[in-house]
């Protein structure tokens, strides 16, 4: 679709801008559905895709991180709401340039869930702290819907475990997602909201664990070849298999029943200087010219 803006003056600018941002919000609302994708059982995370304004992970004006501030409110069946931000992520498959804007969330109870976004557009209207900062455009106000299915509906649909269709154990998702989120409950420890405390019990090196040779614009210090026979089929993978070490390094944690990893997403300016999430090539020793305004899609 093609939208051609007509009969624009200095004087009448403002008012044309605004009218203009209500007409994307109703075309938004009438032709842009959202995707959501995901199983959608308790815990298992959800990605809602939305289709909005087109912008490049190197747009200044305006910066697609931050002159605008997609939120999306989720109301669950007990009347629980959840205010999440979401994001920029290009074309949506790791290119740097496109229309999809994303959430990501868990949802914590089995039953219908409802969802309506916010999205606004202004100069730095990202890190503002006011609700009606900048102005309402494209997507504001798009809403929907989706069911999240029992522990017991779950395992009938899946068979998973060999747990009968009936069960009310079934555990909603494998490993830790059976117990959903932590939380602090006033003690010494954080505890799964369904399930017991969480010790913590993994690695912390490397720490630069990110500088990967299949990531592009990164310093090469690793390539965790040793891990490549880790990688199973059906696994992420990208490029010319670039993913399958880093993938395979992550399959090899888990096989040995880690429940954490510590590493640096950024580390410009300390000792490693071989990380960071932006876009372009900053200086690894730290500068105050460095662009730390545009992200790596």
């Amino acid at each position: 679709m093609v939208i051609v803006r007509l009969g624009l003056d200095q004087q009448d600018r403002k008012m044309t801008d605004e009218l203009y941002d209500q007409f994307l919000r109703l075309v938004g609302q009438a032709i842009l559905d959202p995707t959501v994708e995901g199983e959608r059982r308790v815990w298992h995370p959800l990605t809602i895709t939305f289709r909005g304004p087109s912008a490049s992970q190197t747009d200044s004006d305006p910066n697609p991180f931050l002159d605008y501030r997609p939120q999306v409110i989720f109301r669950g069946p007990s009347g629980q709401t959840y205010n999440v931000p979401g994001f920029f992520d290009g074309d949506g498959h790791g290119g740097p340039a496109g229309n999809v804007w994303r959430v990501r969330f868990a949802p914590d109870q089995p039953g219908r869930w409802t969802y309506k976004a916010s999205f606004r557009h202004g100069p730095q209207v990202a890190v503002a702290l006011e609700r009606d900062a900048g102005r309402p455009a494209a997507l504001d106000g798009v809403s929907g819907r989706f069911t999240v299915a029992s522990s017991a509906e779950s395992a009938a649909a899946r068979a998973l475990g060999g747990f009968s269709p009936f069960d009310p154990t079934a555990p909603p998702g494998p490993g830790l997602l059976q117990w959903g989120r932590l939380e602090y409950v006033g003690g010494h420890y954080l505890k799964f909201r369904n399930g017991p405390y969480w010790i913590r019990g993994g690695t912390d090196s490397p720490e630069n664990f990110l500088a990967y040779a299949g990531f592009e614009n990164t310093t090469p210090s690793h390539t965790y070849a040793d891990h490549v026979e880790d990688w199973h089929p059906g696994d992420p993978d990208w490029g010319n298999r670039r993913g399958r070490g880093i993938i395979g390094a992550l399959n090899y944690l888990a096989s040995k029943h880690v429940n954490s990893i510590y590493f640096l997403v950024m580390n410009i300016g300390g000792d490693g200087q071989d990380v960071w999430p932006w876009a372009g090539k900053p200086n690894p020793k730290g500068n105050p010219n460095n662009d730390n305004l545009h992200y790596d899609v």
